[in-house]
């Protein structure tokens, strides 16, 4: 009878931060942005500046038409790619 009552006790017992070993607050899941997410966001700027001098501007003239829209066309791809991975990360 006396454990009853000791567990009864336990139970009334206010929760708080103090005794509450078993955290149930929403922690933040985001990571404090570092020098590996900047260089990220620098790629992905990269690679579609890269689309934009392959498919937009004449600067890579000794390639042919063919193969300018297909280094394009992957430079776009791929920038989309990791801006979407850079985005899930963080």
């Amino acid at each position: 009878m006396k454990e009853e009552l000791n567990n009864n006790e336990l139970d009334n017992k206010p929760i708080n931060e103090d005794n509450n070993t078993n955290s149930n607050s929403v922690k933040s899941t985001k990571k404090p942005m570092n020098w590996n997410a900047y260089f990220g966001i620098f790629m992905v700027l990269v690679y579609f500046g890269m689309a934009y001098l392959t498919l937009g501007t004449n600067y890579f003239f000794w390639i042919q038409d063919w193969a300018r829209y297909g280094l394009g066309t992957i430079f776009i791809v791929y920038g989309l790619w990791r801006g979407y991975r850079y985005y899930k990360a963080f």
